[in-house]
């Protein structure tokens, strides 16, 4: 890993050490690492942005998991006040990935911090008729993940448990079919939702 790094520094190259940046990043978030994972997926955000072109999905997910990272240190206000950038930035480069990503998924939980149910309704219902045409039939993607997250914690926040249960009894089997517990993020997630 070292090796790696100062090999990369000689040389300079800005898409290497942006990916090595968010590594680095994404490999200390999943090991629970949020405040170091923070600082290197920022900064391998601002050098995809910066001083690289066509790297849209590697910036996407940068971003994405550097503002999770601060959501999961508690820094909601710092989240709410970065969150309008980063959504007006998607929508520019009409990147429903990440707006999808950002609305539906984890950032569901400021929607319930601010007691913003109806926002989040239409945010769960525009990421359905964005990407989910075929509802829950064919090939599963992380917009179904995304969905069943917001669907559950929305029903949880509102009170619903029996509802709750019975959208993770629905949904839980056919997330794991398409494989998403071999993977480590979407794992976390779904044993997550599942706990809860």
């Amino acid at each position: 890993k070292r090796r790696t790094r100062d090999l990369v520094q000689d040389v300079g190259k800005a898409h290497t050490n942006g990916l090595i940046a968010l590594a680095e990043g994404m490999h200390n978030y999943l090991r629970g690492k949020p405040k170091t994972a923070y600082r290197l997926l920022r900064q391998a955000e601002r050098t995809f942005r910066d001083h690289c072109d066509g790297l849209l999905f590697e910036e996407t997910v940068a971003e994405a998991f550097a503002l999770r990272a601060l959501m999961f240190q508690g820094e909601l206000k710092q989240v709410s006040e970065l969150l309008p950038a980063a959504l007006a930035r998607a929508g520019d480069r009409r990147n429903h990935l990440q707006l999808s990503w950002m609305k539906a998924d984890i950032f569901s939980i400021l929607s319930l911090a601010h007691e913003e149910l109806d926002q989040l309704r239409a945010d769960i219902a525009w990421t359905s008729a964005q990407f989910l045409g075929k509802g829950w039939q064919g090939t599963l993607t992380y917009m179904h993940l995304f969905q069943f997250r917001a669907r559950v914690d929305l029903l949880l926040y509102e009170g619903r448990t029996a509802e709750a249960w019975e959208e993770h009894e629905r949904r839980y089997p056919a997330l794991i079919s398409a494989g998403f517990d071999q993977q480590e993020f979407s794992r976390a997630s779904l044993l997550d939702t599942r706990a809860r």
